[in-house]
């Protein structure tokens, strides 16, 4: 089938029900008006929890190239079928976690099966595989990545891992980033926040909520309710 979302086409193979909701603008409109407003075609993106590919084959439009990675191997088949169907040459699928080592890992999804869009490290059980996983740092060497502006993360709680061990890239880098955030994951809230500013105060000074437009300070997260998304607006 076919999906238009905000004047982008590309083609996908399953899983109607979703797609309709994507083209319909009921699947977060918020994130691709923000993608619309920074990816440009001088610099290239890193989409950190890709899934199944809708914000990689709408980016990939408006960028010069996207390096998706998306670690559930599920999901990962569907997202490589999908950028096929569709011919990007200015696409790379990598799958593999970020995280805050170089490894391996365990990821599970806490509902039916791997490749829903719930895979994290911070579950356990009976749909539990085993993953390649390496820092943000590791992942821009590999790929030799110099023109990134523009990071999004939704990693269903691994954010708390992969911000702290990547505060030097970013410091020096300054992307943007689009940052999910999952606190409802965690029993103790406060502690997510924590560890979320602490890793960005002094890198950015503020965060646009995503829903909203409001611009507020970096200790101002723990105001946070929900599965929200967040700006951190860097250099452009």
């Amino acid at each position: 089938m076919k999906v238009a979302v905000r004047g982008k086409e590309f083609k996908v193979f399953s899983n109607a029900g979703f797609w309709n909701q994507v083209s319909g603008g009921q699947w977060e409109p918020e994130t691709f008006r923000y993608f619309l407003k920074y990816l440009d075609k001088n610099h290239s993106y890193v989409d950190i929890g890709a899934w199944i590919g809708p914000t990689v084959m709408y980016g990939c439009q408006l960028s010069k190239f996207c390096y998706a990675i998306e670690p559930d191997p599920v999901a990962f088949g569907v997202l490589k079928a999908n950028i096929a169907l569709n011919h990007f040459a200015n696409v790379s699928i990598h799958e593999v976690a970020i995280a805050d080592v170089d490894g391996e890992l365990e990821m599970a999804s806490p509902n039916t099966s791997l490749g829903d869009s719930c895979t994290s490290f911070l579950f356990r059980g009976k749909y539990a595989v085993r993953v390649s996983a390496m820092t943000l740092h590791r992942f821009f060497e590999l790929n030799k990545i110099t023109d990134c502006n523009f990071l999004k993360i939704d990693t269903e709680g691994a954010e708390i891992l992969i911000l702290p061990s990547s505060r030097e890239l970013l410091n020096e880098l300054r992307p943007t980033i689009y940052l999910g955030l999952h606190a409802q994951s965690f029993a103790q809230k406060d502690a997510y926040f924590g560890v979320l500013i602490a890793s960005l105060q002094g890198i950015y000074d503020g965060f646009i909520n995503a829903n909203t437009g409001e611009l507020k300070r970096i200790d101002e997260l723990v105001s946070m309710t929900g599965w929200d998304n967040v700006v951190l607006e860097g250099k452009r």
